[in-house]
């Protein structure tokens, strides 16, 4: 009995060991930006681009951006936003370039 709770402490202990590990590793690879969106109306669009409708208008407040594709930020929630319309919140702090 000792050894089979001793087994199932280990177990739990490895898989928080690696869960931890996975977390630190994906935030390292696609760090999350914190932005103010400082524009009018600020549109959010599915793909990056123009010449698509945007999803959303208006949008105020924080975003929280995982990267950029040339003049366009990457939000959490796949959509994208302009450059123009958000500022980083921490100075120095910018999105990465992401291949797509």
């Amino acid at each position: 009995m000792k050894l089979f709770i001793t087994v199932a402490i280990g177990l739990v202990m490895l898989g928080t060991i690696a869960m931890v590990v996975a977390v630190l590793w994906h935030d390292k690879r696609s760090p999350i930006v914190t932005c103010f969106v400082i524009a009018d109306n600020a549109p959010v669009y599915n793909n990056p681009g123009r010449e698509f409708k945007a999803v959303r208008e208006d949008v105020h407040g924080m975003v929280n951006v995982v990267g950029r594709v040339g003049d366009w930020y990457k939000l959490v929630d796949g959509t994208y936003m302009p450059a123009y319309c958000l500022t980083p919140a921490r100075a120095g702090e910018y999105p990465k370039e992401l291949k797509e």
